[in-house]
């Protein structure tokens, strides 16, 4: 939650539309918790996923289990009563802030994410001399940078201070990200395709690099789906806040239809948490088939429990149904 948080008043909603606001809300956190968590177990348990890329995804996979865990419930206790929500200014500040930070840390890593692709693909040499160390010393600086970046709104108090926030947040938090994100992958695709053209094919190397480019090129576009899909999802909240702070009589007159917007919005966003593992599954072989693992080791232990239980009643029924058909005679005759 953002300066949208300030739209929060009395609404004459009706019940028809408040449970179905809820009941959508509420939807999002299992798919978005079920979705992640198979990501960070499809990168634990299979060798092939700890890759660099794997490791800014992983980090990605943790920004949308805060949304999913965190951010969600907190909405929708805001749903459910706005008045009471926008009372307590603590409750809102903290709010916002896990809401900027889910933001920050997936647009930040997004971001290093399609500079390691640049570099694997147009400086392969380069990229073969960087130490996994560095990647996690940038994951680092992506997580402490957002949670400074959304710390800062706590004090974001006044009106003045308000504008000059969420126009810094805007520059620094999305649009010079989104810029460096657009343009890295701009520079992929143009190398990528100039490679294409210029590269010989040879029986053995030449077959063996262009797999290679390809398979790079794959991970980039897999990549740039997502980031795309981010960029969608996220700007209009961004927008929202700009427009929250310099033209707040933009919105309409009614609370009510404004609630509907800033719901919307907020829904919109909320959603790109769940749509990267879909990306995934339907793009990534190693992880979707990893996917497949992970749910048929579930399904096969629950039906292995299922099986074991009606066995123990079944044979719990026959000793019952024994001991009602043996008289005290047979018995002291088996004595």
């Amino acid at each position: 939650m953002n300066s949208t948080t300030g739209m929060m008043h009395a609404t004459e909603r009706s019940q028809l539309e408040e449970t179905f606001a809820v009941l959508i809300t509420a939807m999002l956190m299992p798919l978005i918790l079920v979705g992640n968590l198979l990501v960070m177990t499809s990168y634990k348990i299979n060798h092939r996923l700890r890759t660099r890329t794997y490791t800014f995804l992983v980090n990605l996979a943790v920004s949308d289990l805060i949304v999913g865990g965190i951010n969600i419930p907190l909405w929708l206790s805001c749903i459910i009563n706005y008045d009471r929500c926008s009372s307590y200014k603590t409750f809102v500040k903290i709010f916002k802030i896990f809401d900027l930070f889910g933001a920050y840390a997936s647009i930040f890593h997004l971001t290093a994410i399609s500079i390691e692709r640049y570099i694997a693909v147009v400086r392969p040499y380069s990229f073969q001399q960087l130490r996994q160390k560095s990647f996690y010393i940038v994951s680092v600086f992506a997580w402490s940078l957002s949670l400074l970046m959304a710390s800062l709104s706590w004090f974001s108090a006044s009106h003045f201070n308000l504008k000059i926030y969420n126009v810094a947040i805007f520059l620094l938090g999305f649009a010079l990200p989104a810029a460096i994100v657009v343009s890295m992958y701009f520079g992929i695709f143009k190398a990528a395709k100039s490679l294409a053209l210029r590269t010989p094919v040879f029986p053995q190397n030449g077959r063996k690099n262009q797999m290679i480019m390809r398979e790079d090129r794959k991970v980039a576009v897999t990549v740039a789906v997502i980031s795309g899909l981010f960029i969608i999802a996220w700007l209009p909240f961004f927008i929202l806040s700009i427009i929250a702070a310099f033209c707040f009589e933009c919105f309409p007159a009614n609370a009510t239809d404004t609630l509907r917007i800033v719901t919307s919005v907020k829904w919109l966003h909320y959603s790109n948490s769940m749509v990267n593992p879909i990306v995934y599954a339907l793009r990534d072989e190693e992880m979707r088939n990893t996917f497949k693992k992970i749910l048929k080791i579930k399904t096969c232990y629950g039906q292995l429990r299922n099986r074991s239980r009606k066995h123990s009643e079944k044979i719990i029924s026959e000793l019952r149904s024994l001991g009602k058909h043996s008289s005290p005679e047979e018995m002291d005759g088996e004595k």
